[in-house]
């Protein structure tokens, strides 16, 4: 699923011309407008086709004479809501916009009515229509790690079953399919009609103001060169930390090097090539060996998270602080990377778009850091609350589903460039390399199965690993639970 270049050429005139208007080379000062403002002014053409010099759906020619396409998908809640699915009507939102134009063409080229049913729960109306055996949709989409327990009792079809759908096209997430698949059976499937289910990956955020104030390197080419280490992050962490409001402590309110989670091993350890399953004969997954690489992979970020003068905690960020106002505690610590007080943050498009849109400072983005420079490439670790989409065993529409699906993925390339339009112009992304620095992050994406549960344990073992500061004692108590609980991936 990659980015078309035409996206990275119309980024670059819209740069240049607004260098233009702010003097010579020089970047203007003004902050960016707020999301209600910025959004709709100057909203490219939505209703472009795909490319047309690339490959197409392998479909019928069909017409379905108006009969309805029902589509269920998460909405209505605090996070993880499907935005990229329906829109009402055109309102100048780039993103929006492209969703309207995408179902009004899905709409007249088969002859359907799509039929939006959003939910806060997808997942338990799934639950109990498939029990009571109601076929009430065609497709429907919920978070992965919500949905997929329900893989396991035969709640799903077979996406590699269904007829017309090929995921080796580039409007599918052919990593997705890879690294979801259950021996030769996929039963969630994520593309670019659920753009953001594809692109809730994470990367590393970075204040351009603190890169240039601190006298350090941008890692664009760190990154182009192969040559972007987790060592090299850390030694630009370590010169970032700044008691500002002089109390003599290191509080919410002074500035980092980087903000974590728990999670935070999870992430960095996978840039750094460490998988925590890997695949069988069968395609089954079965549990990582435990290997130096690592240890030492999380020894690294156990020494990062014990770094109290420049590395800070989420928790710490919040505890005791007034975060009404914001929508969780996780929205109210990153604020403070709005607010010049982290060089770095693991960042998300979705953040982007939601978060930071009114930052006064440049901010850029970059993958995640190499173990090495010998590691071969990037990895980005999806976020296993993200949403995918399924088909309920019930439905009876098998292979209208097929083509439509596959037909609807195909249309929504577009909505790539309107989610790139909608991060980078009008916000602080302010530089052609963001743009291609996304590309390698969405490229590099990896889906991690066993965090989506039945409760596998490896989540817990890795923060038992951190927190104890010692992996292999965390490895051998967790073991032979892990690999008990990846049994039941398996049919019986």
């Amino acid at each position: 699923m990659k980015i078309r270049i035409t996206v990275i050429l119309l980024l670059t005139a819209l740069l240049l011309a607004s260098c233009g208007e702010g003097g010579a080379g020089k970047e203007t000062d003004t902050a960016a407008p707020p999301p209600s403002e910025s959004v709709g002014t100057d909203v490219p053409d939505t209703e472009t086709e795909p490319a047309e010099t690339g490959p197409v759906p392998d479909i019928p020619d069909v017409k379905y004479d108006g009969e309805s396409f029902r589509v269920m998908y998460r909405f209505g809640t605090s996070s993880y809501n499907c935005t990229d699915v329906w829109a009402d009507t055109l309102t100048g939102d780039v993103v929006g916009d492209a969703v309207y134009n995408r179902n009004i063409k899905l709409e007249d080229h088969f002859g359907i009515k799509l039929v939006p049913l959003p939910d806060t729960s997808p997942y338990d109306k799934m639950k109990k229509n498939v029990a009571a055996y109601d076929d009430w949709c065609e497709v429907l989409s919920d978070q992965k790690r919500t949905i997929f327990p329900l893989t396991l009792d035969d709640y799903m079809q077979d996406w590699n079953a269904i007829e017309y759908v090929d995921f080796e096209n580039p409007w599918w997430d052919s990593n997705f399919a890879r690294d979801m698949s259950l021996g030769e059976h996929l039963y969630m499937a994520v593309g670019d009609f659920n753009f953001f289910g594809t692109t809730t990956i994470y990367f590393l955020a970075f204040n351009k103001k603190l890169v240039t104030d601190y006298n350090l390197a941008l890692p664009y080419q760190d990154v182009y060169d192969g040559t972007w280490t987790f060592d090299k992050m850390c030694d630009m962490v370590k010169q970032v930390s700044e008691d500002l409001d002089g109390d003599g402590r290191m509080t919410t309110y002074d500035r980092w090097g980087i903000m974590y989670q728990t999670e935070v091993a999870f992430r960095m350890t996978a840039g750094m090539g460490v998988r925590m399953t890997v695949r069988d004969e069968d395609n089954y997954p079965v549990l990582a060996p435990l290997d130096d690489r690592m240890i030492d992979a999380i020894e690294k970020v156990i020494a990062l998270r014990d770094d109290e003068t420049h590395a800070v905690s989420y928790r710490t960020m919040w505890t005791g602080q007034n975060t009404a106002g914001y929508p969780h505690e996780y929205a109210f610590a990153r604020s403070r990377f709005v607010t010049d007080q982290l060089l770095f943050l693991e960042g998300t498009p979705t953040m982007c778009i939601n978060e930071f849109g009114d930052m006064g400072s440049p901010f850029g983005v970059c993958p995640m850091p190499k173990y090495d420079e010998e590691q071969d490439r990037y990895y980005a670790l999806s976020d296993e609350f993200a949403c995918a989409w399924v088909i309920p065993v019930t439905s009876q529409k098998s292979e209208m589903t097929g083509i439509l699906t596959e037909y609807w993925a195909y249309l929504s390339q577009p909505l790539t460039e309107a989610v790139y339009e909608k991060m980078l112009k009008g916000r602080r992304m302010d530089a052609p390399d963001d743009a291609a620095m996304l590309d390698i992050i969405f490229d590099s994406a990896y889906y991690e199965i066993s965090f989506l549960g039945p409760s596998i344990g490896i989540s817990d073992m890795m923060q038992r690993a951190v927190s104890s500061g010692n992996v292999a004692s965390a490895y051998a108590a967790a073991e032979e639970s892990i690999e008990k609980k990846l049994d039941s991936f398996r049919p019986d």
